[in-house]
C-alpha cells in the first residue's frame, strides 16, 4: 500500500470491504507506518479519511505527528481518537480545513474531551462543515472549542446513562448560540440510557425548540432511535412542531423527521399544509406517520414548477381521493418514495386525476362544477367547488 503514496495524491479514503471500520489487526500496513508515511510521500494532501477503529491510545502521537505536517488538508475524517486533546489541537490548528468528522466508535478510549481550547487564539478558521459523534457531555466540551461560523452541522448522540439527558436541552442551546448562520443541522440520537421511573420524552421538543434559534436553516433533520419499548420513551411530536418549524424556516428545502411516536395520531395531513403554506422552497419531506382521517380546505396552492419528494406512512384515512386532492393541491408535482399501501392508494389516484390543470386556472373552493364534469363523480370532493 505504501507504494501507492505518492506526491500527486490529493485523496486518501480508508475503508474496508463491508464495514466502514477497519481494524487495525486487518491491514498489512500497521497504522503508524501509515501516519509516519502520509506527510513525506504526500504533502499536497488535501483530503484523507481515517475509518480506522483505534482500539488502543498507542496511536496518539502517530496522529499528533501527521496532522502537524498535513497542512493542505481540506476534507478529514477521524475516529474517536481525535477527540484526545493533543490530537484535537493539531487539527485545530490545521488553516485549509473545512470539512470536519470525528468519532464513530472506541468511545471508551477518551470517555472526557478534556480542557478547551483557548478562545483567544485562532482554530478552524476555514470550517464549515462539521459531523460530530459522541456522548453529549464530550459534545458539549468539544463544540465550546470549535467556535466557527459553521453552515453544515451533524451530531450524533448517544445516551449511555440517564444523566447525559440532562446535557441535551443545553447542547442544543449552544449549538443555536455558537452557530447562528447554519444552513444545514442534522441530529441523531441513540438512546440506550437506563430508564427511570417518571422520565418522558419531555426533553426532546424543548431541544428543538432551541434549534429553532438558528433562523437561516434550510435542511434539517432528526432521529431518535431507543432501546425502550415503554412508550413512555417515544417522542412525543405533533403537528404543533411542524408549524414551529414552518414558521421558523420559511426558506426550508428538505425536512426529515425519523423518530417512534408515543401518538401515532399526533401528525396529521393539516401539517403538511402548514409546511406548503409557510416553505414555498420545499423540495423533499419526510416523516414518520401522518393520520388523515379529517381532511380540511388545503391553506394554499402549489407551484407545478417544482417537484416535492414525500416519505412517510399514512396510519389512517376516511377517503383516499380527498387526501389525493389534498396533497395535489399543496403540490402537484409530487415523487412518492417507500410510503405504504394507504400511499400508493392516493399515489396512484394522485397521478390519474388531472386535478392540477383544474387548480391553475381557478381558486380553492371556486372551482365551477362545469370545470369538474369530465372527472368521475367519486373525486369531486366538496372544496374543489364553488358554495
Amino acid at each position: 500500500m505504501l507504494k501507492l503514496l505518492v506526491s500527486p495524491l490529493e485523496e486518501l479514503i480508508v475503508t474496508g470491504n463491508s464495514l466502514p471500520i477497519v481494524l487495525e489487526q486487518d491491514w498489512n500496513v500497521p497504522v503508524t507506518f501509515l501516519l509516519a508515511a502520509l506527510p513525506e510521500r504526500c504533502p499536497m494532501l488535501r483530503r484523507l479519511g481515517l475509518n480506522i477503529q483505534a482500539t488502543s491510545l498507542d496511536h496518539v502521537g502517530s496522529f499528533e505527528r501527521a496532522f502537524s505536517q498535513l497542512t493542505h488538508l481540506t476534507l478529514l475524517e477521524c475516529d474517536y481518537i481525535a477527540y484526545h486533546p493533543d490530537v484535537f489541537v493539531r487539527v485545530a490548528q490545521m488553516s485549509q480545513l473545512k470539512k470536519l468528522r470525528i468519532g464513530w466508535s472506541a468511545e471508551f478510549l477518551w470517555p472526557e474531551f478534556g480542557p478547551p481550547l483557548s478562545l483567544a487564539e485562532p482554530h478552524f478558521v476555514s470550517l464549515k462543515s462539521l459531523c460530530l459523534d459522541g456522548s453529549s457531555t464530550v459534545l458539549q466540551d468539544a463544540l465550546g472549542s470549535i467556535r466557527c461560523d459553521l453552515t453544515e452541522l451533524d451530531v450524533g448522540i448517544n445516551l449511555t446513562k440517564s444523566a447525559e439527558r440532562d446535557a441535551l436541552n443545553t447542547l442544543a442551546s449552544d449549538i443555536s448560540s455558537y452557530y447562528p448562520n447554519l444552513l444545514t443541522l442534522h441530529c441523531r440520537i441513540m438512546d440506550a440510557s437506563e430508564q427511570s421511573e417518571g422520565t418522558g420524552s419531555a426533553h426532546h421538543p424543548a431541544l428543538l425548540s432551541s434549534f429553532l434559534h438558528c433562523r437561516r436553516i434550510t435542511c434539517f433533520g432528526f432521529s431518535y432511535n431507543t432501546t425502550h419499548s415503554d412508550r413512555e420513551q417515544l417522542i412525543q411530536f405533533g403537528n404543533e412542531d411542524i408549524v414551529a418549524i414552518a414558521r421558523a424556516w420559511p426558506g426550508l428545502t428538505e425536512l426529515r423527521i425519523d423518530c417512534p411516536l408515543a401518538d401515532p395520531m399526533a401528525l396529521t395531513i393539516d401539517c403538511l399544509g402548514d409546511l406548503a403554506r409557510y416553505c414555498k422552497e420545499l423540495l423533499s419531506v419526510e416523516l414518520p406517520m401522518i393520520c388523515a382521517d379529517d381532511v380540511s380546505i388545503p391553506p394554499c396552492k402549489g407551484s407545478h414548477e417544482r417537484t416535492v419528494s414525500l416519505a412517510f406512512r399514512i396510519s389512517s384515512f376516511a377517503d383516499a381521493q380527498t387526501v389525493a386532492l389534498y396533497l395535489s393541491a399543496l403540490w402537484p408535482n409530487i415523487k412518492w418514495r417507500h410510503s405504504c399501501a394507504y400511499c400508493r392508494e392516493v399515489q396512484s389516484l394522485h397521478e390519474m386525476l388531472g386535478y392540477g390543470k383544474i387548480m391553475d386556472r381557478y381558486e380553492i373552493g371556486k372551482v365551477p362544477k362545469t370545470a369538474i364534469v369530465h372527472l368521475s363523480p367519486k373525486y369531486r370532493v366538496p372544496f374543489m367547488v364553488m358554495p
